[in-house]
Order: structure tokens, then sequence, then C-alpha cells
């Protein structure tokens, strides 16, 4: 599996996001890395919770800055934000009954879902930063 990659055209011009978005992007790209090298589960999950602990900082700190900046479609981000979190909490649940197979499953919809929620569902805010 490939890494993902940020870049320029993905920020919002807003300095702590994009570098919460770049810090995201390492730590996806640490969980790519580890399946790719078969590593073991519990370092895998590791960096997961890691992951999601960031992630949930991240998130919260977005949405209260889209708040202050009284940015009108911030109810349907929060709701990508938790489906997010839902989506991945089910994959870590599925993950006790067979772990290679979800690991691969769960590391590709959090890098597409990462990719695809940095350059185009987060873009949409950028005039309000």
């Amino acid at each position: 599996m490939e890494k993902i990659k940020w870049d320029q055209s993905i920020s919002v011009e807003n300095e702590l996001i994009d570098k919460q978005h770049m810090k995201l992007f390492g730590i996806v790209n640490e969980l790519i890395e580890a399946v790719n090298n078969e590593t073991n589960y519990a370092i895998i999950a590791e960096t997961l919770s890691e992951l999601l602990k960031y992630a949930g900082s991240h998130f919260k700190a977005e949405e209260q800055l889209l708040e202050e900046r009284k940015w009108p479609n911030l109810q349907a981000h929060k709701k990508l934000h938790n489906d997010f979190r839902h989506q991945v909490a089910m994959f870590t649940k599925e993950a006790t009954l067979d772990k290679n197979a979800v690991q691969l499953k769960l590391i590709n919809y959090i890098s597409d879902w990462i990719l695809f929620h940095t350059s185009k569902a987060d873009l949409e805010y950028k005039d309000y930063m």
C-alpha cells in the first residue's frame, strides 16, 4: 500500500489546521508502513489509537475554529467527523475476529478518508480562514 502525501494544494491557509493535517498524514503513513512491513498487531493497534486520539483533538480544534468563523456548513462537517469515528470503531471491533483482513480494509478506509476529507471537504471552508 502506498503512503499518502500532503502538499500545498490541500492547504486551508490556516497554519494550525495545516500542521494538524500534516500530522494526521504522518500517523496514517506510520500505519501504512506498519501494515506493509507486517508489523506486530499490538504496534499497529497502538498507532491506530494514537491516530484516533489525535484526530479527535484535531476535529475539536477545527470545529471550534469553524464555529468562531461562523461557517454555515459546520453541522454537515461535524457529521463527516462523527461518521469517521463510527466507521473506525466498527473496523476496530471487526479486528477482534480477523486481524489481518480487517487491517488492510481499515488502513485503506483511513487513508482514503483522510485524503478525500482534506482535499475536498476541508477545502470548502478555506475562504473562512
